[in-house]
């Protein structure tokens, strides 16, 4: 027992999201230097979530993994350093469908691209 009188429990949740998608980069502005977009697209993700639980003398575990369809909305900047270097910034709000309805997040991304 603790100091409370209680039996200790103690446990661990882990959730793994993988998302593979197919996305347009809509550029309505054309600025030289600086180029605007919206991106928007679909792919597949796969959520895996591993729990356990034990107290003293007795444990127990569980995991599901689940894969459907999701989608992806999202806002960026990129500015060309170059003709064909360019530096971005993206920010994207992922959600999954089905199966997968109750996962959804946000990303902020930033990179250095190549354009052939």
């Amino acid at each position: 027992m603790d100091e409370h009188g209680g039996t200790p429990l103690s446990g661990e949740a882990t959730v793994d999201v993988t998302a593979w998608t197919l996305s347009a980069k809509i550029s309505p502005f054309d600025l030289q230097k600086v180029k605007p977009y919206v991106i928007v697209g679909g792919g597949i993700m796969n959520a895996s979530l591993d729990v356990s639980a034990s107290i003293p003398g007795a444990s127990a575990s569980s995991s599901d993994d689940e894969t459907d369809i999701c989608g992806k909305v999202g806002l960026g900047v990129d500015y060309f350093i170059t003709e064909k270097v360019a530096i971005g910034l993206e920010g994207a709000y992922w959600a999954g469908v089905n199966d997968l309805d109750n996962i959804r997040f946000y990303t902020v991304t930033a990179g250095v691209a190549y354009h052939f």
